[in-house]
């Protein structure tokens, strides 16, 4: 503004540097330092700045600090720990609370800004605050704090918890804990639930007291559940108590769940909340509870301990972010150095069948690795295990150039089993469960007893009592040392010993008990001799290994039955009876990858290059799977005699040593301290399995049908009776004597037989040879008695029915390629698949698996290829069965490259690590079953029943007289000739066990003329003597012990009434007729058999009647009429008669009504011999197959949590530095639920996150403007928006969450590629009710967001923060609010509405205020506050330890105890386009003073004003001037005071206004600059190139007038902190230059 030759400077537009010294139009200035644009007085004038004071000194350096609107307090926090709450009005504070005071850390000490978020608490409204320290997210109640009673039972209650969780108890303030896992063991039992059948998979998590839960845990293994049938879903009497261990005290409560999978569908149901205060707990499942929730539930795992710096609530939610990179673990070369074992571990079969345990397949390849379980529930990648160890560095190598095998184990001696007649002792290494120990011991017992009591009562006459009680002692020794010697007898262990006492009178007593004592002791025992290893001491092992397997010592026990502790929760602990090191197996075309870590190592280390290798366990040759120590099956002789009792099978297990834990600068988060890791296992599937298969081989022979050539399956398991219905060779039914071994085999598998593999294997591996004994039980059987005893009918049976039990073995070998392989069904012929040459003559046999090769020879059968499992023999019905024998055999297939890739195999769980930090981890697991494999086989073995046969009335061979009947048939009776005649047979009658006058005992395999061989004849014979056999079929049960992935203990039974039954599951059945039981009530009997119809009592009677008729009637009446004198005819004519009469008669009874004309008359079946057609009155039924059907959920594996490997590429930097690397991830908890004590800001969904896509830069804050969540990047500010999504589920349409999310964040600025309004940090942005303001350091700009984007920056300082806004003195602590070092902190004064900005940043530190009313940058300040804090009508600030309010009313630029100068620095220059030069006169100031007199307040003028002056241009400078202020007198009558004076200047108060004209041009040097910068950051320009005041004349200066096109005028005032200066106007008295 000009007037003449005045210019005027009025300050309107307040502080712009981006106008040129000459360009501007004097309504602004250049600079000012802390001045205000207004204050609490007026808002017209620009003034100097209130002073701040002290409000409250903390003592320690203040870390943070947040206002609490609803209290009008501030909550401090302190580097000290401490949390303080000040009141904003009266500055007095309360002590809150200390972290040491609970024994805690709260990470207040490192270089970190803190701030909070507050949140009311209904229905008390207690106040909660959330902040973040150290990455950690923590909460505290404020008023229990501030409540001494509750703060001290809060300190208790920690106190307590200390007791029992060491020193976790510190995440009592943690909104998110470390959760440490329980362990979960789940039992089965039959009886007192409702469980349906199937599989039940048990998981917990674990809350607290604000409901807030954890991830769903460790998925456990499955427990089966079965029920009477086995049928998938049907419902059981069963239960299952859960047992659970090692409960984190830092929680209240577990809730469980249960995933059953039932019928192939796996649901999921929560349980039940247990509250708890001790370490263990338990759980009874009966089947019908629960509510339903879908399993993503429980495999999604939410986001429980997260880490993060940022947070903010909005919508009743709290939203984290700024959340810490997750590192990614670099262990494999660490994993590389574990090693492997297999274990052997022997339970008892009632122990495997009633917890379903579970073994590795023997001769199997496994890939193992290891995981590492985080206490958020989530897991690290999968590291292979290798079967190397020892490779962290270059592989040693073979002369094959393949990596060689570290082994702590050398074997010296090969394991086996033996017989022997010595005691063994029961070790840990070689266990023995012998029950006949137990036996002798108590005989003996009771032998000593009587020796001590009977013989002393035998002498004592009044002992009556005594003598009673003893004779009753004596009575149980009998009765058991009976029972003993039959048992004893029945093993055959009387062979070699002493003869036996034949009765045990109580004479012989004694004697009875020493000989049985003497035959246990001598009996024959079977001995097992471990494999030998010697422990290689000279081996070198890295950190972390051990040079032993002691499983009590280095390792846990992480197998399922087994607690967090490795303690048996069953009470049973397995045997350990085998180890060994594992064979590595290599992949034929698939190395180690050579992908690096960022300090380019190889991951897999000196693995890298090298083959992949797995881990090949031990065949059935070097580890038996099963020991069975029963006898034979159930007989006649002991029909409670168990085919499995005392029983064992040998679970193959593993162990893993040297395991070697991350340390925790590695780890993203901590470990779960309960379950560190877990060791898992690639899924066996039909493309992976080398093992396919494993089961019972049985040979076939070749024989003909018409000239063509058939493989027959031979009879039982490796019968040597070369006989079958469907052989025929001139109408014989068996080949000659001998065997004639087809070059082919059947193979039952429990696998094959339900599961119908494919047959993929390539290899047979011959790997035992089993061998056993059974029991013949009958060739006959009568039904059931007709109801109408008259006029009903019985239905009979002719069939062998026996059982087979072979439980003995002795290794085999042999290994072949097949030539063909093929599924047999049932009851068919089988073409020959390709490879094969004739067809498998199938008929009337079971399914099976026909594979061609021949198996090797037998040792324990009859010969190479047979046995004696079935034999012919008819004349002894119940027998013995003293020799069958199969082999146990492997179907193998070799894959060069089993599993593939190392980056594509998906992991299993298999063995759960447990509290203590084991380096070692052992346990009895796998994926299949050992058990006994129930088959029926069947055999229609001949049509053919014989012709005559000579009886004799007596057999030499059989301990009969010998004397000769007449020759018979089957169709004949075996009764005199006389009672024939009376007609009381019946051709269908079955006959009678050694009965030597019936042909049907002739009509067997073993029977030649009148010699019928007896049993052990036909046992030593090589093969069949004829082809009849009148049984007709056998149906033999075998039983073997194998190695299944169906559950052998579960087999599912099919319709009852269709007996597709499984043994011993076979009620309502019994196993045979012979129990006695009609044969329609047994199991074996109804397999494959030939039904005989009987006639009834009355068909009988009928026959009886018409034999009397013919037989004597006739006769009799024929004789009467010869002799009837009386009947008018002479004896001449009876005479001539009788001959006719008696060929009439004869003809009758021997040609018409013979006894099949009067059968088959009476409509009984006819009976022919084999010359006659062979026709033999009954009808084949069956045969019946094995049940195929199972149950697939009783043999579930645990695959419904799975692990995965390493990623190609997989980064292991450094990257989780909490400050530097953060990602883009939101999380946002639950809304919290007015008046619900439950605190929703600890819940956080798995869904209810969001991320923030990273080509929109990398997310800094999160703030709510004008009620719009915007997610603020780096380079864009984003809208973050509801939807209402929604998940379909197994059990319907679900809400993901408790209530909205988030869509997709929507960008602002979305087209700018660059990037615009970014924020580099989330301290440099602060959300006011003014607007949201930020500093984008990319930019170097300010801005301020209210709805739309203002660039504030630009306001008359752009050019100065294109300058300024970046650090130029960078520190290492930055952008956290410290003092003296980098940081920017915000924050607003309501006072007098404006926005201040701070930077520190050394000499290049500034603060500046923004007017937000003027919307315009108003000045520096010379304090560097550390942060700011603002409630409705106050500023507040921090300089370390103390906090400051901005309120002073009398006192000005003092701040913190430091008082700054007031200044001004502007332009004064010609306005408007004119650019002309002009001369200096003098300058006028119409300003104005006050200072407070009374009550605060400003009331009283004073005459004063500015203390200095600086006035300068391009080429003049005055330097700086003091002035010295002239009141009331006249400024003309003072020019001889100022004569020959420099400074200070008068400043001459003259009509309200100060004049100052003494001002020259000082310049010292007219070449060099006339000012300079403070500091080469903030560039505030200060006077140089001026000459000393003191050493010149002034009146030399006095024509150096100030002249040029504008003048830069600094005024400072520095002497008055009690006075407010107001700035109305400047005045500049110029002369034109061209005037």
């Amino acid at each position: 503004m000009s007037s003449n030759n005045i210019i005027t400077n009025t300050f309107s537009k307040f502080m712009n540097r981006d106008i040129h010294k000459d360009g501007g139009d004097n309504t602004s200035y250049r600079y000012a330092l802390n001045a205000v644009a207004k204050d609490t007085e007026q808002f017209s004038f620009l003034s100097n700045e209130h002073s701040n004071r002290l409000c409250k000194d903390f003592g320690s350096t203040i870390v943070g600090a947040t206002y609490i609107e609803s209290r009008n307090s501030t909550i401090v926090f302190l580097q000290n720990g401490e949390l303080h709450l000040l009141n904003n009005d009266s500055c007095s504070s309360q002590f809150i609370a200390s972290d040491t005071e609970f024994g805690c850390d709260w990470g207040f000490k490192g270089c970190e800004y803190v701030y909070a978020e507050l949140k009311t608490m209904h229905p008390c409204g207690d106040m909660h605050a959330y902040w973040s320290s150290g990455c950690q997210y923590y909460w505290v109640n404020i008023d229990e704090m501030l409540d001494p009673v509750r703060k001290q039972a809060l300190k208790d209650t920690i106190k307590e918890e200390r007791n029992q969780c060491s020193d976790r108890t510190c995440d009592y303030f943690k909104v998110f804990k470390c959760v440490l896992k329980p362990k979960l063991v789940p039992i089965a039992s039959d009886q007192g639930g409702a469980t349906a059948t199937g599989a039940y998979q048990f998981v917990g998590r674990l809350f607290d007291r604000d409901k807030n839960y954890s991830n769903w845990h460790n998925i456990y293994d499955p427990v089966y559940v079965g029920s009477e049938n086995n049928q998938c879903g049907e419902r059981s009497t069963g239960l299952i108590e859960v047992h659970i261990s090692n409960l984190d005290c830092k929680f209240d409560g577990i809730e469980l769940a249960v995933i059953q999978t039932i019928a192939g569908q796996t649901t999921a149901k929560r349980l039940a909340d247990l509250h708890y205060n001790a370490g263990n707990t338990s759980y009874t499942y009966y089947g019908t509870e629960g509510t339903p929730i879908d399993i993503a539930e429980i495999l999604i795992k939410t986001n429980t301990y997260i880490q993060g710096q940022d947070l903010l609530q909005k919508d009743g939610r709290l939203w984290l972010y700024n959340i810490k990179q997750h590192r990614n673990l670099d262990y494999q070369r660490r994993a590389n150095e574990i090693q492997t074992y297999w274990m052997e571990y022997q339970f008892t079969y009632e122990q495997a069948a009633r917890l379903g345990i579970k073994s590795h397949m023997r001769d199997e390849t496994y890939a193992y690795g290891i995981q590492w379980n985080y206490c958020s529930g989530k897991k690290s990648p999968v590291f292979h295990i290798p079967a190397i160890s020892g490779s962290s560095g270059a592989a040693t190598t073979t002369s094959d150039n393949s990596p060689a095998a570290t082994s702590i184990y050398t074997k010296t001696q090969e394991g086996k089993y033996e017989r022997t007649r010595k005691k063994i002792e029961d070790t840990v290494a070689n266990p023995q469960t012998d029950a006949y120990d137990d036996i002798a011991a108590k005989i003996k017992e009771w032998e000593t007893e009587m020796k001590d009591t009977c013989e002393a009562l035998s002498s004592c006459e009044e002992c009556g009592k005594g003598q009673e009680s003893c004779n009753k002692e004596r009575e149980r020794v009998e009765e058991v040392t009976g029972k003993f010697q039959d048992l004893l007898a029945k093993m055959g262990a009387e062979s070699g010993l002493d003869e036996l006492p034949t009765s045990l009178t109580p004479t012989t007593i004694k004697e009875g008990a020493a000989k049985l004592l003497a035959a246990v002791e001598k009996r024959e025992r079977l001995k097992l001799t471990a494999d030998v290893y010697k422990t290689n001491n000279s081996s070198t092992y890295e950190a972390g290994t051990k040079e032993s397997t002691d499983t009590e010592g280095l390792f846990f026990n992480g197998s399922q039955y087994y607690d967090a502790f490795g303690v048996t929760v069953t009470g049973e602990t397995p045997k350990l009876l085998l180890s060994g090191s594992t064979i590595p197996d290599k992949e034929k075309d698939l190395v180690y990858p050579d992908f690096k870590n960022c300090e380019g190592d190889y991951l897999y280390g000196g693995l890298a290059g090298q083959p992949v290798s797995h881990h090949r366990f031990p065949d059935n040759k070097k580890s038996k799977h099963y020991v069975s120590k029963s006898v034979g099956v159930p007989n006649p002789q002991d029909w409670d005699a168990d085919p499995l009792s005392d029983s064992y099978v040998n679970i193959l297990g593993v162990a893993f040593a040297g395991i070697q834990f991350p340390t925790k600068d590695e780890l993203s988060e901590p470990l779960d301290e309960n379950n560190p890791y877990t060791i898992l296992y690639a899924k066996r599937t039909n493309a992976n399995r080398k093992v396919v298969a494993k089961g019972l081989g049985i040979k076939t022979f070749i024989a003909p049908n018409n000239s063509k050539s058939y493989a027959f399956p031979r009879h039982a398991v490796n019968s040597k009776e070369t006989v079958d219905r469907n052989i025929n060779i001139g109408g014989s039914r068996m080949i000659s004597a001998g065997d004639d071994p087809s070059t082919s085999f059947i193979f039952h598998s429990l696998d094959t037989n339900t599961k119908k593999l494919a047959l993929n294997f390539d290899q047979v591996k011959p790997q035992l040879e089993v061998y056993g004994e059974g029991w013949r039980y009958k060739l006959y059987a009568e039904g059931k008695a007709p109801e109408d005893t008259f006029y009903g009918s019985r239905t009979d049976q002719k069939g062998a029915s026996q059982f087979i039990n072979i439980n003995k073995y002795t290794t085999a070998s042999g290994d072949f390629e097949p030539t063909f392989k093929t599924y047999a069904p049932p009851n068919a012929v089988v073409s020959p698949p390709q490879g094969g040459t004739i067809p498998l003559m199938n008929k009337f046999r079971e399914s099976s698996v026909w594979i061609g090769g021949s198996l090797p020879a037998l040792t324990h059968g009859k010969g190479a290829n047979s046995d004696n499992s079935f034999i012919g023999d008819v004349y002894e019905h119940s027998v013995p069965i003293e020799n069958a024998a199969g082999h146990y055999v492997t179907l193998y297939r070799d894959l060069p490259n089993q599993y593939g890739d190392l980056t594509g195999i998906t992991y299993i769980p298999l063995l759960q690590s447990g509290a203590g930090r084991p380096t070692g981890i052992h346990g009895p697991c796998g994926d299949i079953f050992i058990g006994p494999h129930f088959i029926h086989r069947t055999s229609y073995i001949s049509d053919k029943v014989g012709n005559k046969f000579d009886i004799p009335m007596g057999q030499a061979n059989l301990g009969l007289e010998v004397t000769k009947k007449e020759k018979r048939s089957v169709c004949d009776t075996p009764e005199d000739v006389i009672l024939s005649q009376l007609g009381t047979y019946i051709h269908t009658t079955l006959p009678k066990d050694k009965d030597a006058a019936d042909a049907k005992n002739y009509a067997g395999l073993h029977s030649q003329g009148d010699t019928i061989h007896p049993r052990q004849d036909a046992i030593n014979a090589s093969g069949p003597d004829t082809d009849y056999y009148f049984p007709k079929t056998v149906t033999t049960l075998v039983v073997y012990w194998g190695e299944f992935e169906v559950n052998p203990y579960l087999r599912s039974i099919g319709n009852r009434k269709d007996f597709e039954v499984v043994y011993p599951n076979i009620k309502p059945y019994q196993l045979v007729s012979a129990l006695p039981h009609p044969w329609e009530e047994s199991y074996l009997d109804n397999i494959l058999y030939c039904k005989v119809e009987q006639p009834s009592k009355w068909v009988l009677t009928k026959k009886v009647l018409i034999r009397t008729i013919l037989n004597i009637i006739f006769p009799m009446i024929g004789i009467d009429n010869l002799f009837d004198i009386a009947s008018g005819t002479d004896f001449v004519g009876n005479l001539v008669e009788f001959p006719m009469l008696y060929a009439m008669w004869h003809l009758m009874t021997q040609q018409i009504f013979t006894n099949n004309f009067i059968d088959k008359m009476l409509g009984v079946p006819e009976c022919k011999t084999d010359d006659e057609g062979a026709e033999c009155s009954c009808t084949i039924e069956g045969p019946k197959d094995n049940y195929s059907g199972f149950c697939s959920d009783l043999s579930k594996i645990n695959e419904i949590e799975v692990g995965y490997p390493m990623p190609e590429p997989y980064n292991t930097c450094d990257c989780d530095d909490c400050e530097e690397f953060t990602n883009n991830e939101i999380y946002y908890s639950n809304k919290q639920i007015i008046n619900s004590d439950l605190d929703a800001y600890k819940h956080f969904q798995s869904n209810q996150l969001l991320t923030v896509t990273p080509d929109r830069g990398r997310l800094m804050k999160l703030i709510v403007v004008n009620g719009q969540l915007i997610a603020h990047t780096t380079d864009d500010m984003l809208v973050l928006a509801y939807g209402n999504p929604t998940l379909s589920s197994d059990i319907g349409d679900i809400m993901l969450g408790q209530s909205d999310l988030l869509q997709e964040p929507k960008s602002m600025f979305e087209s700018v590629t660059e990037g615009f309004a970014g924020i580099q940090d989330s301290t440099h942005s602060i959300n006011t009710q003014y607007g949201y303001f930020f500093v984008d350091a990319d930019a170097q700009k300010i801005y301020r967001y209210n709805g739309k984007l203002d660039e504030i920056s630009a306001k008359g300082m752009f050019h100065f923060f294109k300058e300024h806004i970046k650090y130029c003195n960078p520190s290492s602590c930055k952008n956290e609010k410290v003092m003296g070092t980098n940081y920017y902190s915000l924050g607003v004064d309501p006072r007098i509405n404006r926005f201040m900005i701070t930077k520190s940043d050394g000499n290049g530190s500034f603060t500046m205020s923004y007017d937000l009313d003027h919307e315009k940058w108003i000045s520096f300040h010379s304090y560097i506050p550390q942060l700011y804090v603002w409630d409705r009508d106050h500023m507040y600030t921090s300089n370390g330890t103390g906090i400051w309010k901005h309120d002073e009313k009398c006192n000005f630029q003092t701040f913190f105890g430091n008082y700054g100068p007031f200044i001004i620095d502007f332009d004064s220059r010609i306005p408007g386009t004119e650019i002309d030069g002009f001369r200096f006169k003098h300058f006028v100031w119409n300003t104005e003073m006050k200072q407070c007199h009374e009550c605060d307040i400003l009331n009283t003028h004073v005459k004063d004003c500015f203390d200095q002056v600086w006035v300068r241009n391009d080429d003049q400078t005055t330097g700086y001037v003091d002035l010295d202020p002239i009141v009331g007198e006249d400024f003309e009558n003072k020019a001889e005071r100022i004569r020959d004076k420099y400074s200070p200047i008068d400043m001459v108060y003259m009509d309200g206004q100060w004049r100052i004209n003494e001002l020259y041009d000082y310049t010292k040097d007219c070449k060099s600059p006339i000012y300079t910068y403070d500091n080469c950051c903030l560039k505030i320009e200060e006077p140089t190139n001026v000459n000393p005041h003191e050493a010149f004349d002034v009146q030399l200066y006095k024509n150096r007038t100030l002249f040029g096109n504008y003048l830069s005028i600094r005024y400072i005032a520095n002497t008055f902190a009690d006075k407010k200066l107001y700035l109305k106007n400047h005045k500049t008295k110029i002369q034109k230059i061209h005037e």
